[in-house]
Parts: C-alpha cells; structure tokens; sequence
C-alpha cells in the first residue's frame, strides 16, 4: 500500500484526535498538517521506509506536536484519555505514543478524568419550599459533582 493511501485513510481520525486535545478546529488542524509536512518531506529522502509510518507512528508524530504547543501539565494526562477512550488504542500503544510507562497511565487517566469531572461541574440553585425534597435534590447533584 502507498503511503498517501495509508496517511489519508487516517487524516479523519489524526483530526479528531487533534482537535479534542487542544478545543479548537484550526489549532488542531494545524498540527496535523505539520504531521502531513513531515512524513511528504521524508518521503522524498533516499531510502524512505513507508512501513515506519504506522498508525502508533502518525499519532506519535502528532502527540510530538502537540505537546510543543499544550504547557499545561495535564495535558498529556488528558491526552491519554482521549488515545484510550476515543481512538480505541490498548494502553500499551498509548503509553508509547506520549512516551511514558504503562504504569504511569493509570494515574494520569485519574487525572484528566477528574480534570474534565472538574471542568463540567457547574453551580446549582436549588428553589423548592419542601425542606426534605430539597435535601434530597442537593444529594443527587452533589453526587453528580455538582
């Protein structure tokens, strides 16, 4: 299989992956087409091994780029969430994607899960004249992580 078949059959998939991890469209888009730059530029070298660009090695790419640009520290920890939970890779494949141990990503799967926990709670205002209704209606949204 050429290479361009291998690369566009995954653009879709390295987009998503880029645009979840940094929240916007062209910032996402712009890492993926620095990713594209790179493997056309070595292409173009004596001896180019099509086979060393794999799926693991084009979202490794990516992953290279985008912690150039992400100085959050749980950004690689949110990342992680994102290979494991919506691009399907085993946590063997996506401990070496980021370039970490496997051991290590238990801990920061913690993290970006508490992360967006944190990020999607909001501030309630419970309103209800019947005290033990309202009890149990705090309850249920502090459960929530409300």
């Amino acid at each position: 299989m050429w290479i361009a078949d291998r690369v566009e059959k995954l653009v879709p998939y390295l987009r998503r992956y880029a645009r979840a991890a940094t929240g916007e469209s062209a910032l996402g888009d712009g890492c993926v087409e620095i990713v594209l730059q790179t493997v056309l530029t070595q292409s173009l070298e004596v001896g180019f091994d099509a086979d060393r660009f794999d799926k693991e090695r084009l979202y490794t790419l990516l992953d290279q780029e985008l912690a150039k640009i992400q100085k959050d520290p749980n950004a690689k920890a949110r990342r992680a969430l994102l290979l494991i939970a919506v691009e399907g890779f085993a946590d063997a494949v996506a401990s070496r994607i980021l370039g970490v141990p496997k051991e290590a990503l238990p801990e920061m799967l913690a993290i970006a899960e508490k992360d967006f926990a944190e990020s999607t709670a909001t501030r309630m205002l419970i309103i209800e004249d019947e005290p033990l209704i309202s009890a149990q209606l705090k309850r249920l949204t502090e459960g929530l992580g409300h």
